[in-house]
């Protein structure tokens, strides 16, 4: 969905560059000539996309993330660039010490980069929130233009400097014609840089909406962004340069507020609570998204055993026994795992966590059932307050060999708790061809 607001701003910052371009490429075409005119103006926008787009990238100490790295969490970035209709960016993990992310380039070549320390700090749902706010960035162009915008406005005092120390020249009173310099100069630069960050601030609120509407996930960009605040408070040491295309950026107090890069983070959570949910839901009538067959893919059948009797088999397993294979079941794909002793477990079973790169956390909670015993809504209620016992949790997991009802389904949809039941559980070991492995249970 196109913001209008957003590109109405865009639309007119763009006119005010250009004009600016055309005013510097007729002085220069009266100096030198139409050649020099084109080449010169050319060769300056040229230096002002390297300095701006490529030197960040030269001068990071960057690690690119790739599929064989994190192939998880690079399917839901390809997924979320794909939703959002723009060529899939590169990742990239930097050193900063402040929770932060930022994005170079455009849509069709775009680099998102994230701070060690955010993919440390903030669970999957929440770093998705944050790249799919850098992702609009890209989808917008506002990063290039803002930064084409910063630089001639630099650039622009500067000549209005220039001129005036050149036309001192020709003055009985040099001094003065420098010091009016100064004071036209410090004008020109403050003006058109409140015209510039007025729109980035604009651009901060778009992007954090358009987070919300294509992850459909207001609560995690509320947290993320609580988080990110949390971290600016002890960490305040960030460049002006840097802050203009962060996540988290500079927001100042009292007068400097007009020409912050960001609006105070305060707002921006306040605005995201108010609106969020409305546009979560909006988006989830409106995108499609893409289904995921589970256990009705086809997959061929182990001769030697059908689900019916896998099935049978895991429900004869102990209880305790039960968790452990579920925990290796997950180690199985990548996964370390832990299994709770039954006095200290607060109805924690198992407990996953992956880096590479991205921190993640599943608390599983296994339950060895009959076939007429289901998992009721009430206790996915339960499970689902997992989340206030553990820091940085991604994902409540409740593992079934039985079935949910219908209730518990919707709950379970409406909590963000993910279920595998039994026909799930006889496809994942199947499909990881772990069966000889859960043999040695029975």
């Amino acid at each position: 969905m196109r913001d209008w607001g957003l590109t109405l701003r865009m639309a007119i910052a763009g006119t005010v560059l250009t004009a600016i371009y055309a005013v510097i490429g007729l002085f220069l075409f009266a100096a030198a000539g139409i050649i020099p005119a084109v080449l010169g103006l050319a060769g300056l926008i040229l230096v002002q996309y390297l300095l701006k787009v490529q030197l960040p990238l030269w001068f990071e100490d960057a690690d690119e993330i790739t599929r064989a790295d994190s192939p998880e969490f690079y399917d839901r970035m390809e997924q979320l660039s794909e939703d959002m209709d723009i060529s899939m960016p590169k990742l990239y993990l930097v050193e900063m010490d402040d929770l932060n992310a930022f994005a170079l380039g455009r849509r069709g070549s775009g680099k998102v980069f994230f701070s060690r320390s955010l993919t440390d700090s903030l669970t999957v749902a929440e770093i998705e929130t944050i790249a799919a706010h850098e992702f609009a960035h890209l989808k917008h162009r506002d990063s290039v233009l803002m930064g084409l915008g910063t630089s001639i406005v630099q650039l622009l005092s500067l000549g209005v400097l220039v001129m005036f120390f050149l036309a001192s020249t020709q003055t009985d009173h040099p001094w003065i014609v420098r010091l009016l310099g100064v004071g036209v100069s410090v004008v020109v630069n403050a003006f058109l840089l409140l015209f510039v960050r007025v729109i980035s601030r604009y651009r901060e609120y778009v992007a954090d909406e358009d987070a919300v509407r294509y992850t459909g996930n207001p609560d995690a960009m509320a947290s993320a962004l609580s988080k990110v605040q949390k971290s600016a408070e002890r960490n305040r040491e960030i460049s002006n340069a840097r802050a203009a295309i962060c996540f988290s950026g500079l927001s100042g107090s009292g007068l400097s507020r007009l020409w912050a890069t960001h609006p105070r983070m305060e707002k921006r959570i306040a605005r995201v609570e108010r609106i969020g949910p409305d546009i979560a839901e909006a988006s989830r009538q409106s995108i499609p998204t893409a289904t995921t067959t589970g256990a009705e893919s086809t997959l061929e059948t182990d001769s030697s055993m059908s689900d019916a009797e896998l099935l049978r088999n895991l429900r004869s397993v102990d209880g305790y026994e039960f968790e452990h294979l579920v925990a290796d079941l997950w180690t199985s794909i990548g996964w370390e795992t832990s299994v709770t002793t039954a006095s200290a477990d607060k109805g924690i079973d198992v407990i996953a966590e992956r880096r590479s790169p991205v921190l993640q956390r599943h608390l599983i909670q296994a339950k060895r059932y009959q076939a007429s015993n289901k998992v009721s809504s009430s206790q996915i209620q339960q499970y689902a307050s997992l989340r206030q016992q553990e820091e940085n949790v991604d994902s409540v997991v409740v593992v079934t060999t039985s079935e949910f009802s219908a209730q518990a389904r919707q709950i379970a949809d409406d909590l963000d708790v993910r279920l595998m039941n039994g026909r799930d559980l006889c496809y994942l070991i199947r499909e990881q061809d772990l069966l000889d492995d859960v043999r040695t249970y029975f």
